[in-house]
């Protein structure tokens, strides 16, 4: 008899900046627990707070390939994941 498999659940939030995602992603993070991946988090931490507009679209898009190695090995050892998609962009020029 083989054993059952069992993944993780995948908790996924999008939505609007300042909505509230990354505030319920931690959370769902100490409560259920599980892992969170926040993609704004991971373009501050790749590329810093003000990547250069001119590669802007590319580094937002290695990102979530990224990210997505890590969770989907998560999920398949049977961690329960929060993704936080933020809805990040370039920051306009005179923007504090």
């Amino acid at each position: 008899m083989t054993e059952p498999v069992v993944i993780g659940t995948i908790h996924a939030l999008h939505g609007f900046l300042g909505s509230g995602k990354t505030t319920l992603a931690r959370r769902l993070e100490r409560e259920l627990p599980a892992f969170r991946f926040s993609s704004d988090e991971w373009m501050t931490t790749l590329y810093g707070q003000d990547p250069p507009a001119e590669q802007f679209a590319e580094f937002r898009t290695r990102v979530p390939t990224l990210m997505r190695r890590y969770w989907v090995r998560a999920l398949e050892l049977g961690l329960d994941v929060v993704l936080d998609e933020g809805a990040c962009g370039p920051v306009p020029s005179g923007t504090p």
